[in-house]
């Protein structure tokens, strides 16, 4: 009997996939927004190759970069420096998943700190320490408003659930909107 390797998903497909994860990014990212600001939020072709580099644009929010990773081997010191070098002036984000998994979003601690604490979201989260070992896995078990925390590259991180970043992120939208007005 003949044994089988797991596959390797590689070229074509694997731009595919990397591209089917940035659109769903894109759209999770729109539902921040009102119906007339959410093609705002782009994905970029060629991203890295162009002017813009990043894989989601969201000139909602210009000061944020979207680097997007949607691979099964984790290489996170990598992906975040491509994320940091990639944005230039503006926060890198860096959006990983795996098949069928969730998305997190990880950023700089003290740049999510600042968010949280312009929304007042401080008053409801958790934070919790990880490492490396297990990590998709370990993630999965995070409860609703809990965030990770780790190394990531000499930076301090925070690695946040897809539901809840997208839930502060439209609160910081709604704050800012007011203070406008």
């Amino acid at each position: 009997m003949k044994a089988y390797k797991h596959k390797t998903v590689r070229g074509k497909g694997a731009r595919r996939k990397g591209s089917r994860a940035e659109i769903k990014v894109r759209n999770a990212l729109r539902t921040i927004y009102p119906v007339e600001l959410r093609n705002n939020v782009q994905r970029v072709p060629l991203s890295g190759a162009g002017a813009i580099k990043c894989d989601v644009m969201d000139t909602n929010d210009p000061n944020s970069a979207y680097e997007v990773k949607c691979q099964e081997s984790l290489n996170l010191n990598d992906w975040w420096r491509q994320a940091k070098s990639q944005a230039g002036m503006r926060t890198p984000i860096l959006v990983i998943t795996q098949a069928y998994r969730p998305f997190y979003y990880i950023m700089k601690k003290f740049e999510w700190d600042a968010i949280r604490d312009y929304t007042e979201f401080e008053l409801f989260d958790e934070t919790i320490e990880m490492t490396n070992r297990c990590l998709m896995d370990r993630l999965a078990e995070l409860d609703e408003r809990q965030v990770a925390s780790m190394s990531i590259d000499n930076d301090e991180c925070v690695i946040i659930p897809e539901r809840y970043y997208l839930e502060v992120k439209e609160a910081e939208y709604l704050m800012r909107l007011t203070e406008q007005k």
